[in-house]
């Protein structure tokens, strides 16, 4: 048996975790631009809500109605202070999960593995 056909087996491993990684880091990069989505929507959501709330305020507005306003407005802050956090946590995460895969990939190339 030549050294080539002894090799295959391995060959074959090294692809499948390449490609193993390579689906993982597309999985991941969705589920991260889908949490970026989720904060523009919040940002918009916020922004939407205080023009509201001045355009309320210009018109005239008793001060129940103001603080609820207000409550709500520091609610969507906290949410978008949570959202961004949570974000730049998943990006530190993305960036391991690619590093995994240049290392996979990288490792398979030099192996001659990858065709």
């Amino acid at each position: 048996m030549t050294k080539s056909k002894r090799m295959e087996p391995v060959a074959k491993v090294a692809e499948q975790r390449e490609r193993q990684a390579a689906v993982e880091m597309a999985e991941f990069r969705r589920f991260l631009d889908a949490q970026q989505a989720r904060l523009d929507e919040l940002n918009n959501y916020r922004n939407d809500y205080a023009r509201t709330f001045e355009q309320a305020g210009r018109d005239g507005m008793d001060a129940a109605r103001m603080a609820d306003y207000r409550r709500i407005l520091a609610r969507l802050n906290d949410a978008i202070v949570y959202q961004e956090q949570r974000l730049a946590s998943l990006h530190n995460d993305y960036e391991q999960v690619r590093r995994r895969w240049t290392d996979t990939r990288t490792r398979a190339a030099a192996s001659g593995f990858i065709r």
